[in-house]
């Protein structure tokens, strides 16, 4: 028994069709969306066994720096970029950042005009989420604002623990 409509299977066999076809190369895209990853810290409250992170590190970035990041970027890198997306701290815990998070969030801004404007997201533990922290980043309008797990809690806690070895999925 057929499960997809006939314009779904169309679809399908459009997408088989093509991957039959693709010679392997990856073509290059113009897009009009600049992606970041800035990582203000290697700082974080768990102690993950597959984190790839130099723990010992203790590796900080100031605003300044996030700065000439975002103006090189912007005139630089793709000066016709409408959108400039900026991920943080993709190796850390963003909500231990919350105040310098404000601060870069508060000169975006000044990069800001009428033909490109700035988001910035991130993901989280959660192990430190509070409702100060949620209203925070309401306020920033960061989004999407995400929190990683593993899975159910005997599969997160096998992995992902404090530094003195507590679970923490709870």
């Amino acid at each position: 028994k057929n499960e997809y409509s006939d314009d779904e299977e169309n679809q399908l066999l459009a997408k088989c069709d093509f991957l039959l076809k693709w010679d392997g190369k990856i073509k290059y895209v113009e897009t009009d969306v600049c992606h970041l990853t800035i990582n203000l810290s290697n700082k974080c409250n768990l102690n993950c066994t597959y984190c790839y992170r130099e723990k010992n590190n203790k590796f900080e970035m100031n605003e300044e720096v996030v700065k000439e990041i975002l103006t090189y970027a912007k005139s630089i890198y793709m000066p016709n970029a409408k959108e400039i997306v900026s991920s943080m701290n993709l190796t850390s815990e963003p909500l231990l950042e919350l105040d310098k998070l404000k601060r870069i969030k508060a000169f975006y801004k000044d990069f800001e005009d009428k033909n490109t404007f700035l988001t910035m997201w991130f993901m989280s533990n959660g192990t430190i989420l509070t409702d100060e922290s949620i209203q925070i980043i309401k306020d920033l309008k960061i989004s999407p604002f995400w929190i990683s797990l593993d899975g159910p809690d005997i599969v997160h806690n096998k992995h992902r623990k404090y530094y003195d070895n507590r679970n923490s999925y709870e």
